[in-house]
């Protein structure tokens, strides 16, 4: 990404901050949370987790981090400033998500949502390889698919193919699995809330990518293959 789209990014972020979390209280909305929650690892009461481009840090209360575990960042300040009064016990620093935090120490990186098509795919990569724990590190990012961006983001982000980012992080080391999230379903304004989830879920399952909005990559070196917990 190069400066330009860089400082674009920033600026949409810093202008929607105020209403960003009015715009993700539809039921789906919830769901694709639940579905995250479940492909998180579990960690020890000392394992340090970061969260890059963690805007008002809504990964807070979907993994269930403690203060103690939990570091944000992110390049828009009005979105640290929000995270900063809704978790006030909580460390937040408004940085670069392209930098390397903390020399490799955290045992859970974080990159959700869309980093990776923010930063472009040799960034991200340098990025996990500089920030997730060698050995017992582990990371969970959500990525646009092909054809779908927030409706606020009104300029070109990357796209990388399922196929070249599974190939880069092969060659980089790491052990990963790369699932779909959020399908269109017909009548899903009518379905009740637990409908919903088992039908997404069960796409999820299916390892089907084909019209999806997100693909979940979860995953660390090998020594440290996620073990997934569920979270209902």
């Amino acid at each position: 990404m190069g400066y330009f789209a860089h400082m674009e990014i920033k600026n949409i972020y810093n202008k929607i901050a105020d209403t960003y979390d009015s715009r993700y209280k539809k039921p789906l909305h919830f769901v694709e949370e639940e579905i995250i929650a479940e492909h998180l690892p579990n960690l020890y009461p000392h394992s340090k987790v970061l969260d890059v481009g963690c805007g008002t840090a809504n990964m807070i209360t979907v993994g269930q981090f403690s203060s103690e575990q939990y570091f944000g960042i992110d390049i828009s300040e009005n979105m640290v400033d929000i995270a900063r009064q809704k978790y006030p016990d909580y460390s937040f620093e408004n940085l670069d998500g392209r930098e390397s935090v903390g020399d490799g120490e955290w045992d859970l990186a974080l990159y959700v949502f869309g980093q990776l098509n923010y930063m472009n795919l040799e960034p991200w990569i340098q990025s996990l390889c500089a920030n997730v724990n060698m050995f017992n590190g582990e990371f969970l990012a959500v990525v646009y698919a092909q054809g779908y961006q927030p409706n606020y983001v009104n300029k070109e982000i990357g796209y990388p193919p399922a196929g070249i980012i599974c190939m880069m992080l092969e060659e980089h080391g790491f052990d990963f699995t790369l699932n779909g999230l959020s399908f269109p379903m017909v009548g899903d304004e009518q379905m009740s809330y637990q409908q919903l989830y088992d039908r997404q879920i069960a796409m999820t399952k299916s390892g089907e990518l084909e019209g999806c909005k997100y693909w979940i990559i979860n995953g660390g070196y090998p020594k440290s293959k996620p073990n997934l917990r569920v979270v209902k």
